[in-house]
Formats: C-alpha cells, sequence, structure tokens
C-alpha cells in the first residue's frame, strides 16, 4: 500500500544490522549528532501474575485469553523488534511505553530482549488505571540525564471514583547539547462508552496537561518542550484542539504525511498518537518526525485493508506487535 514507507527486506536488514550494532558497541548515540524520542503504545503488556489490586484476569493463564509466559516473551521481544527497526542506526535516546501493567514489565522489555546491550533506565509510577497499565519511559543514560520526574494525576472533581492513567513528566538534559528537554509521555482517557459521552474525561486530562505546560512556561518561555502519546483523539477532535488553541503561540503539531494514522477503528485509520513540541524546540533543531510502520508489523484483511499486526483480536491469538504503530521524533542541529 502506497501510503505506508514498509519495505520488508530493509526492515529486516536494518533489525539485523541494529542488533549486531548494539552488541558490538561500535558507536554511542551521543557521537551520532542527532537525538530522538519514540512513543509506543504496547497494547495490553501484562505479565502473567493476577494482581489482587487491580483488574488484569483478562491477561492470566487462566483467562480466555490463556496468556502465558510463552506469548509474554514473544511480545517482549516483537517491541523490541519494532524499537530497534525504528531507531535504524541509532536506536532512541527515549521510549515512552503506554498500556504497559508495571515496573517490571517494562524493565523486561529493556533487561530480556536484544534491547539489553543499550542499558536503557526507566522511569515508571503506577498509575490508579483500574486495569493496571500505566505509561513508562526508558532512556539511555550516556545521552539523557534526568533531573525530574513526577506522575501527574487526572481527575475530575464530580466523580471522586474516577481513576485513569497518569501523565508522566521528565524533565533531564540532553547531554550531547547540554540542553534541558521537558518530556511529558501520556495516554488519555479511552473512548469506552462512546466518543461523545467520554469525550469530558479527555478534555479534562488535556486541561491538566496544558496546566503544567503553562507553568513550565511562566518560569522559562523558551523552555525546550515535547509532548508524545495515545490522545484517544484525533487533532480535530475537541481535546486535541483546546491543546492547539490554548499552546497556539508557542506549540507546534507534528505530522507525518505520508501515514494515514497510528491506529485502526472501524476499518478507519485515525491518528490518536501524536507529537507536540514548542517553538523553541522546533526553531532550535532541525525535527524529523514519523509514524513508523514497516511491513512486519501490518497486515492485510480478506478485503485488502491494511491495519497494525496486533497480539489479540477479541479473545483470539493473533501473535502481533500492537494496534498502534509509534511515533519517532529526531532532532539534530542545524
Amino acid at each position: 500500500m502506497s501510503f505506508f514507507r514498509s519495505n520488508r527486506v530493509v526492515a529486516c536488514i536494518a533489525f539485523l544490522f541494529c542488533i549486531s550494532y548494539i552488541a558490538i558497541g561500535q558507536q554511542d548515540n551521543e557521537d551520532s549528532q542527532s537525538f530522538s524520542v519514540l512513543f509506543y503504545n504496547i497494547e495490553n503488556l501484562f505479565d502473567t501474575i493476577a494482581s489482587s489490586c487491580t483488574n488484569d484476569s483478562e491477561f492470566t493463564p487462566q483467562s480466555e485469553k490463556q496468556w502465558n509466559t510463552r506469548k509474554y516473551y514473544k511480545k517482549l521481544h516483537a517491541i523490541s523488534k519494532v524499537i530497534i527497526a525504528a531507531g535504524a542506526w541509532n536506536p532512541p535516546d527515549i521510549i515512552a511505553f503506554a498500556e504497559v501493567e508495571s515496573p517490571s514489565c517494562t524493565r523486561d522489555i529493556l533487561s530480556k530482549t536484544a534491547l539489553s546491550k543499550m542499558r536503557y533506565s526507566y522511569i515508571h509510577h503506577e498509575s490508579p488505571d483500574r486495569r493496571g497499565i500505566d505509561v513508562s519511559l526508558a532512556y539511555n543514560p550516556k545521552t539523557f540525564i534526568p533531573l525530574f520526574d513526577s506522575a501527574i494525576a487526572v481527575t475530575l472533581p464530580d466523580e471522586p471514583h474516577f481513576a485513569t492513567r497518569d501523565i508522566l513528566y521528565v524533565k533531564g538534559i540532553m547531554s550531547l547539547w547540554n540542553d534541558t528537554l521537558h518530556v511529558f509521555a501520556l495516554h488519555f482517557p479511552s473512548r469506552f462508552g462512546g466518543a461523545k459521552k467520554s469525550e469530558y474525561k479527555r478534555i479534562a486530562a488535556t486541561n491538566v496537561l496544558i496546566s503544567c505546560i503553562s507553568d513550565i512556561y511562566a518560569q522559562l518561555p523558551s523552555a525546550r518542550i515535547i509532548v508524545m502519546g495515545d490522545f484517544n483523539d484525533t487533532p480535530k477532535n475537541k481535546a486535541p484542539q483546546f491543546l492547539a488553541a490554548a499552546c497556539s503561540n508557542n506549540f507546534i503539531r507534528l505530522s507525518d504525511s505520508n501515514q494515514l494514522g497510528t491506529n485502526v477503528y472501524k476499518n478507519m485509520w485515525h491518528e490518536i498518537d501524536q507529537c507536540y513540541v514548542s517553538v523553541s524546540l522546533h526553531s532550535n533543531y532541525t525535527l524529523t518526525y514519523s509514524i513508523i510502520s514497516f511491513d512486519f508489523m501490518l497486515q492485510t484483511d480478506s478485503h485488502g485493508r491494511t491495519k497494525p499486526f496486533r497480539t489479540y483480536a477479541g479473545p483470539y491469538y493473533l501473535g502481533g506487535y500492537s494496534d498502534h504503530l509509534p511515533i519517532l521524533c529526531r532532532f539534530q542541529k542545524p
């Protein structure tokens, strides 16, 4: 399909080369003169152990899905394959994940796959989400030095029992240029119950994000900020439009004109995973933004429609990667 920059041979070569590249360690990211941030909703990365604190029974060996250790490790390696291929010559300096159950799951992605050679560190705060899925962040400690991190709660004053994922905020130094970067990684409330009926929840989350960004700008108008995540809305929906309007003079939404979106719903592509950057970041660096869509991450249905190759379709195990495509932003000095 011409809309997708996907070449199976190139992807496989890139993947195999990058494994060798990482293992040999011939070149560090800090020598590459670029810095990259990747966001990936990895679709329900749960361990196999039932928790008494969250509703994760869907992903246990006893469940209808029969989620087990073999499937768990296959998914870990699938995720690492995508990340390595996406980074090509240079694995991402920062990787933000959505839909990861626990710190141990984040750790397993980084330590029990080909990514272990990169020696990523990570930040993972447990959120109040009822299913127990969180947002986490991995980083290369050679190229990014965290100074501060926080899990920012999203609440609804009129609904005291409402629970959703926190917004993850990390402030750190890009060591290549000794420049401070503010990173927001997010996974906004779902459309469960209907897009319109649930819209107010995503608007509330957006207002929390806007408030945090405003606080940073109040202290430093030239702050370098990047926001990446699953908004569960397209740029045309109200919540992203509120963000664009509130930060219109200071923020830019990045887009990939070669792609239709990051997720398929009702046989249509939607760009619900999005990236926004501050004007100062955009003006001080040359940015390259892309939606990652190699052939091996996609499948074609019986009607010839292309969609992400996901792990499950309902209770049926497909053994794929995720129902989302990752997004990657790379910046270099002009």
